[in-house]
């Protein structure tokens, strides 16, 4: 299950911990009125141990972390020079439209592009694609400086 019990502290438990988180497993599992006691001390300690975890001192942790998934790279992107000046934050917004446009769906980020199509000279998909372009660029310039 990818959990594993350490002492408050992060290191391994001590068999006497051991003994008395198991024994008092006992008392946390019995029902009627004395599981409630089991139940309350999960939900009121903000680590939600149970008697058994209090007494010995002991806290159950996630043991595996999750493997990231895995995300296939766009296709490279060749550099288009911008067709005009553009300011310092007009760049960055540019640079930063590149950044998110991963997080955004197609259509999020067609509509976005639109807003910029007087500097793409495109809309849709299209536009989104020249503005990758344009914000490659840029950010290739700034590496050379």
């Amino acid at each position: 299950m990818g959990l594993r019990v350490v002492q408050a502290t992060g290191s391994p438990i001590t068999l006497g911990q051991a003994v008395v988180r198991n024994f008092l497993r006992f008392i946390d599992g019995m029902p009627l009125f004395t599981y409630c006691f089991g139940l309350t001390s999960c939900l009121a300690t903000k680590r939600f141990q149970r008697l058994g975890d209090l007494a010995a001192g002991t806290v159950v942790i996630y043991d595996r972390i999750p493997p990231l998934p895995v995300v296939a790279l766009p296709p490279p992107i060749a550099a288009v020079p911008l067709p005009v000046g553009l300011t310092a934050n007009e760049m960055r917004a540019l640079a930063l439209f590149r950044e998110r446009a991963g997080l955004w769906s197609d259509g999020r980020r067609a509509e976005i592009a639109d807003q910029a199509s007087l500097l793409s000279g495109a809309t849709g998909a299209a536009g989104v694609n020249r503005l990758m372009a344009m914000a490659h660029w840029v950010q290739e310039k700034r590496g050379e400086r």
